[in-house]
């Protein structure tokens, strides 16, 4: 899972993919402010120490966020739900 910063241009190829294991991209945009008020909610001494400091990191991507990343989805093919996300949504082919 690559996290990166708002405005660093990020090119990447899928190596592997087929119809059994396709390959699945879902980009989520955060607004800056919003996140700097979670970060004071979350950490409100200050943020801990950061060892590494590049523009992007890649990480495994944990249980917990596969599976929002799933309901998001699934919350897209029910009819009355789409109605509310989707005007939140921006996608990209």
């Amino acid at each position: 899972m690559p996290v990166q910063q708002h405005r660093v241009r990020c090119v990447a190829r899928v190596c592997r993919a087929s119809r059994s294991e396709p390959y699945l991209a879902l980009r989520l945009d955060l607004e800056p402010q919003k996140v700097a008020e979670l970060v004071q909610k979350v950490f409100p001494n200050g943020l801990p120490p950061v060892q590494d400091r590049r523009a992007v990191h890649i990480t495994a991507a944990d249980a917990s966020i596969l599976n929002a990343s799933i309901r998001l989805l699934e919350c897209l093919a029910q009819p009355g739900d789409i109605e509310l996300l989707a005007p939140l949504i921006w996608m990209r082919f």
